[in-house]
C-alpha cells in the first residue's frame, strides 16, 4: 500500500502480488482479498478499467463475507477505482463487475495474478 500511495505502480504491483501468493498460500483470505482489491487499483490507475471492476467487485464481496462488521478497505486504492469507472463506459464497467461477482476468492487471487488480463 506505501508504494501506491507513492504511485510507485510497478513496486505496488509486484508486493501486492507476493502478499497475495504468500496470503494464499498460508490460507489467509482476507489478506487475499485485500491484494486483490490493491491489484484492481493498480489496474485501474494503470488504464485496466475492465480489470480493475472484475477484481474490486470481487475483493469487495469477499471482504464483506469475511468482516461481517465491514473492515475497511484502503480508500485510496478505492479512489483510484472510483476514477476508472467514472471513465468506463457504463455497460462495459457493469458487465465486468458482475463477472466480478460471479468469481470465487480463488478464482479473482488466480485472474489477479495473471498479467494484463
Amino acid at each position: 500500500m506505501v508504494a501506491h500511495r507513492e504511485r510507485r505502480w510497478e513496486d505496488a504491483e509486484t508486493h501486492a502480488r507476493t502478499s497475495l501468493r504468500l496470503a494464499k498460500e498460508i490460507g489467509d483470505k482476507m489478506a487475499m482479498a485485500e491484494a486483490v482489491f490493491c491489484l484492481a487499483g493498480i489496474a485501474a490507475v494503470t488504464g485496466d478499467p475492465a480489470r480493475a471492476a472484475r477484481l474490486a467487485v470481487a475483493a469487495e464481496l469477499h471482504h464483506s463475507r469475511l468482516t461481517p462488521e465491514g473492515a475497511f478497505l484502503d480508500d485510496e486504492v478505492r479512489a483510484s477505482i472510483e476514477t476508472a469507472k467514472a471513465t468506463a463506459d457504463p455497460g462495459v464497467w457493469q458487465r465486468d463487475c458482475e463477472a466480478g461477482r460471479a468469481m470465487s476468492l480463488d478464482d479473482a487471487a488466480a485472474q489477479a495474478q495473471l498479467v494484463g488480463t
